[in-house]
């Protein structure tokens, strides 16, 4: 997978669990609701091919140094 495949806000949310954010803090952060945060993160497992937020940071670490 290709981490160019994801939006910006998707990138700024996979920085944010990168930092160790809960998904409420994200969405404090972005001043948006906590299910947006997880309709963003499904869409991000999606694209990535993966199940968790774990395995979305391995995979965007082994193909990008952008997070």
């Amino acid at each position: 997978p290709k981490t160019s495949v994801l939006s910006p806000q998707e990138s700024e949310i996979m920085r944010l669990c990168k930092q160790g954010y809960s998904t409420k803090e994200i969405a404090d952060q972005l001043n948006v609701k906590v299910s947006t945060i997880n309709t963003h993160l499904r869409r991000i497992y999606g694209k990535l091919q993966v199940r968790s937020r774990m395995q979305a940071l391995a995979a965007l670490a082994k193909y990008s140094h952008d997070i």
